[in-house]
């Protein structure tokens, strides 16, 4: 949930992708704890704090439906939020007009007839949260973990950003200022030491309407010297089934089973029969040639063309091939990329971007190939003779779905930081490279996401369901997610049950006892570890390069029974190849909605 907090910026309420559920204020029909849903409105008036017996402080705010908000049932809805015990001192920071968001609240029936129900916040019966956003676009959170202040600058750019939080550790903030370079804030208890680091002035020019300079649209051949670290495998014919990779015996070098993703009937097609005739292929080019052309990138961006190595620099890209975050050796999560844009004049170059960061919801959220990223503060380095962009201190991410129908909003946003901007200038960037992503096929296939009921033994492919339940191995480093997409397998499955799992989230009953609903999908090494932190009972999940491995019934020689009626295992191996892993998606994604319309949600 994203809440707009002025100039051009965006405040998001909820880390993760499983964000809550907004409710307004006239939706409210049953007294009870607000555990998956939440409360906006605007602050109509504010009461005084009274000492109270049994709570201690008491403070009482009236607040009513945003203005965007209102529908014909919420019109004008107002209702009384009830601030107790400590949360009560926020009564002496909350102004008439300020928007209050409240999360994890006890709903209880009105003792007046001017309201049926009423908001109650207090620690000591729930875990409540509270978010102040005024005016000046200053944000407060008041949570179970502390209170924290974010403030935004309104410059005339409003690129300056102030986080602080109360506490007496020592903080490190890097400001972006309208001059050039970045301003380092080093904060102590003692006080607070700064210094600039300065960016070396580029002059750019203009010609006719296209940008000569860091903007550039048509890059030299000297600024392109790079290498690709990713391939393009073409497969024989016969050796691709319908739904699958099949071993290739008579190449041994070449074990192209290990593609990423099983490739269907779309992705079968020469790139001859993608673009139609010779001469649609010619007009798709120039098209595409022309949108190259007319790539700008807002102020403050660098195309991919014009990266220089030791720069600290922002971009936005399109993923050619990614890895989903795994747990490093370290105590880091680790995610890489490959992007590129349409500066770049050979589509085989891409700049691989590694990220390491604390926790999975400070990384990239992307989903699939073809999804539009941009990069706040990454570092540009020369590795093994080609470009390599690496997280920096300050590292932010966007990432928005290629879906051309899903709208360029702050809403459909997948944001690592809670403050972010999104400007008229972004989204038309944003757009022209879902356009331009859509042009070129060759280089940004569609993924092939296979359902249940068309898999078959032996491949990989990537899969979309609904988590059911979890369970985990008691001696090896391996999850079980029970998943379900609303089809059913024609093999046997291995089932994830046995005295050796310790099942954390049974699925329910009412599931299990139909017949073929639910799978079970093994997760061993890192990706275990991943399972551990982000599956939920009821989430949704894409499951990357899954494997339906044969097991041998009949032990180490294969008999007729595992030729006639093989026993599958679908799992995830160990190692970081091939674009192994998981990624947790959000209610509103396409995938998503295609799911709960199968499973009749």
């Amino acid at each position: 949930m994203a809440v707009a907090i002025g100039n051009g910026r965006y405040y998001k309420l909820f880390r993760g992708n499983s964000a809550p559920k907004r409710l307004l204020i006239g939706e409210l029909n049953e007294p009870g704890l607000l555990s998956s849903s939440f409360i906006q409105g605007i602050v109509g008036q504010v009461f005084p704090i009274k000492n109270s017996e049994r709570y201690g402080k008491l403070c009482k705010i009236v607040l009513r439906e945003d203005l965007e908000k209102r529908t014909l049932r919420s019109t004008c809805a107002t209702i009384n939020a009830f601030l107790l015990g400590d949360l009560a001192d926020e009564g002496d920071r909350i102004k008439e007009g300020d928007r209050v968001v409240l999360s994890e609240v006890v709903v209880e029936c009105s003792p007046t007839d001017e309201h049926l129900y009423q908001l109650i916040a207090w620690r000591e019966k729930s875990q409540a949260s509270i978010w102040v956003i005024n005016n000046k676009g200053n944000v407060r959170v008041n949570n179970a973990s502390g209170n924290e202040k974010t403030q935004v600058n309104n410059a005339e750019d409003g690129k300056n950003l102030t986080c602080s939080a109360d506490t007496d550790e020592e903080e490190t903030v890097v400001q972006e200022t309208s001059e050039p370079g970045f301003y380092i804030v080093k904060k102590t208890s003692t006080g607070e030491e700064g210094r600039r680091r300065s960016k070396p002035k580029i002059f750019e020019k203009r010609k006719g309407k296209f940008h000569l300079g860091p903007k550039g649209v048509t890059p030299s051949k000297s600024h392109v010297m790079r290498k690709v670290s990713d391939a393009v495998v073409v497969i024989d014919k016969s050796e691709v089934t319908k739904r699958g990779v099949k071993r290739s015996s008579p190449n041994p070098v070449l074990d192209v089973k290990r593609l990423r993703a099983s490739p269907g009937p779309s992705s079968q097609l020469s790139s001859r029969d993608q673009l139609g005739s010779p001469r649609e292929g010619e007009r798709a080019k120039e098209k595409s040639s022309r949108e190259a052309a007319d790539y700008t990138v807002p102020q403050g961006y660098t195309t991919l063309a014009n990266l220089k190595p030791e720069t600290v620099v922002n971009i936005y890209g399109v993923v050619k091939s990614f890895k989903p975050a795994w747990k490093c050796r370290g105590t880091d999560m680790c995610s890489v990329l490959m992007i590129t844009d349409p500066t770049v004049v050979d589509s085989t170059f891409g700049l691989e971007c590694v990220f390491f960061q604390q926790t999975i919801s400070r990384l990239p959220a992307v989903h699939k190939v073809g999804d539009i990223v941009r990069l706040h503060r990454i570092k540009i380095s020369q590795y093994q003779e080609k470009l390599q962009a690496m997280s920096s201190r300050g590292f932010a991410a966007i990432v928005f779905d290629r879906d051309s129908e899903v709208p360029v909003t702050a809403e459909m946003a997948r944001v690592s930081s809670s403050t972010f901007s999104l400007s008229k200038e972004d989204k038309d960037t944003i757009q022209c490279l879902i356009e331009w992503c859509d042009c070129n096929p060759a280089i940004f296939p569609l993924t092939n996401f296979i359902p249940v009921t068309e898999i078959n033994p032996d491949c990989y492919f990537d899969l979309v369901g609904q988590v059911l339940g979890v369970a985990l191995h008691r001696t090896l480093d391996c999850v079980v997610l029970f998943v379900t997409d609303g089809t059913h397998p024609k093999c046997d499955i291995r089932e994830g049950i046995g005295d050796e799992y310790n099942v954390v989230e049974p699925p329910d009953n009412h599931r299990s006892a139909k017949d073929g609903d639910i799978i079970s999908v093994f997760l061993y090494g890192a990706y275990a570890e991943v399972a551990r932190l982000l599956a939920r009972k009821g989430n949704y999940v894409i499951l990357h390069n899954l494997h339906s491995q044969i097991l041998k019934q009949g032990g180490s020689v294969c008999s007729v029974v595992d030729v006639v009626r093989p026993y599958v295992e679908l799992c995830i191996h160990r190692g970081t190849c091939y674009g192994r892993g998981l990624t947790l998606l959000s209610a509103d994604s396409p995938e998503v909605i295609g799911i709960k319309k199968r499973l009749g949600v």
